[in-house]
């Protein structure tokens, strides 16, 4: 019986034993785990968002994060942090490995942070506004600033303006310029601003795509020039056509001939306004020949070529064979009632009438046409002979 009763006070003990032991490692563990989540202020056990020890927080330490919060997982499923890297992770020190965590490890890997430690103190939080950049002509593009809560907003706002080469006029809450941003104000979640931009400087000179084209709307030819500022379009393209035979109709701001371009305006006043696009009308270019067709004593003679503005007669005459007669006149109808004058040119295809005077001779040359095609006035001279008067 004593022997029994030893047995169970034995195992009472050993029972007892354990649970003590037990209850002071979990008690150890417990107090470590609060000192280490808790009590940060004090001395770092690393680098803060360094998981791989390697003395820095890189891409690998991020992929590490992410992995232990479930944002990006592998085949073999999530990664657990331990107590130090847990602390480690924990950037904006609210106790817990979030996707904030992860958004400041990863500003700090691409140059948006300085530094992850913050003594002890809370992380500084971010917000993305929205960013409507507005140049002079009034048109908007929109961008989204990461902006850091309780820092001046406007110093934020000159910041970007002068990393992204913005010379900018003003900052402002509003479209209409009202509500100007102040040195004193202070981002805000989900905010929208708007940054005004100044005109840039003007050019000293413009490039203009010259439109040359008929008055039927057909391009003859395009080409480019260079204009100063303060040169006048019109007379610029005028100076340019008169070193060309081309007749200049019109010059005109669109194709549709709507909008004649105003005698004084500049190569800066039109470019603002118009664009870099000028259209110039051009008169029909002349022929620099024309077919002058000949008939003797009202019977198609041949046709010859002529010289675009050569005197007519002249060119008649040096044509014409004297054997085949004294010319009695030279007309531009059969019925003689139009009279070729001798300061007439030659300024487009005619048709010309050489009369000869009709002098009792004993005999007279017979000219035979053949018409080749039935369906059209084609005659051809055949051959020809020579018969008595009268025969």
């Amino acid at each position: 019986m004593i022997k029994k009763n030893k047995i169970i006070l034995s195992l009472i003990i050993s029972v007892f034993l354990m649970f003590t032991i037990a209850f002071i490692n979990i008690t150890s563990s417990t107090a470590f785990a609060q000192e280490t989540l808790s009590g940060i202020e004090q001395a770092p056990l690393g680098v803060m968002g360094d998981m791989d020890g390697d003395g820095d927080a890189d891409t690998v330490d991020l992929i590490i994060v992410q992995r232990s919060i479930g944002s990006i997982t592998d085949l073999s499923g999530n990664y657990a942090l331990d107590e130090t890297q847990r602390v480690l992770a924990d950037i904006n020190r609210d106790g817990e490995v979030t996707i904030i965590d992860c958004q400041l490890i990863r500003n700090y890997i691409v140059g948006l942070l300085n530094s992850l430690d913050y003594g002890g103190e809370q992380a500084p939080v971010f917000y993305n506004i929205t960013v409507l950049v507005i140049d002079h002509h009034g048109s908007g593009t929109s961008y989204k600033v990461e902006v850091q809560d309780g820092v001046s907003l406007l110093e934020q706002l000159k910041s970007y303006a002068e990393r992204e080469n913005l010379d900018a006029l003003g900052y402002y809450y509003d479209t209409n310029k009202l509500y100007e941003i102040t040195a004193d104000d202070l981002p805000e979640k989900n905010m929208e601003v708007n940054i005004f931009l100044n005109a840039p400087e003007a050019p000293s000179e413009y490039s203009l795509s010259v439109n040359h084209i008929d008055e039927y709307g057909m391009t003859i030819y395009d080409g480019n020039i260079t204009v100063s500022a303060e040169a006048s379009v019109v007379q610029t393209l005028t100076q340019i056509a008169e070193g060309s035979d081309a007749e200049i109709l019109g010059f005109y701001t669109d194709s549709s001939f709507q909008t004649q371009i105003p005698e004084n305006y500049t190569a800066a006043e039109y470019y603002n306004e118009y664009g870099a696009n000028v259209w110039v009308v051009l008169a029909p270019t002349a022929p620099s020949e024309y077919t002058l067709t000949f008939y003797l004593n009202g019977v198609q003679y041949g046709t010859q070529s002529a010289p675009s503005g050569e005197n007519l007669l002249s060119v008649v005459n040096n044509w014409y064979n004297t054997d085949m007669g004294e010319i009695e006149g030279i007309y531009y109808d059969a019925e003689k009632t139009s009279p070729v004058d001798s300061s007439d040119l030659v300024d487009g295809d005619k048709e010309v009438y050489i009369y000869t005077v009709i002098e009792n001779v004993e005999q007279y040359r017979v000219y035979f046409y053949v018409n080749t095609n039935v369906s059209a006035e084609n005659w051809e001279l055949y051959f020809n002979v020579t018969v008595d008067a009268g025969q």
